[in-house]
């Protein structure tokens, strides 16, 4: 049996994905997520700023650690 950590999938990347607050202000998120029909754990960032700035050039150490696992 395959150890489902050791899998690897590809990327789907969703630019700007609207999401509709109770109040109705629509938010624009970016989305990562496997190629693969199954379900995954979320890792999410949120801030008011740097949306579009590469996680590994806005984050680096925390882009380093997560290269490591």
């Amino acid at each position: 049996m395959t150890n489902p950590e050791s899998r690897r999938y590809d990327l789907l990347f969703d630019k700007d994905v609207p999401v509709r607050m109770s109040d109705g202000t629509v938010l624009r998120a970016n989305v990562f997520r496997p190629d693969a029909a199954s379900q995954f754990p979320v890792i999410m960032a949120k801030g008011a700023y740097g949306k579009d700035v590469y996680f590994r050039d806005g984050y680096r150490p925390q882009w380093d650690r997560l290269k490591e696992i």
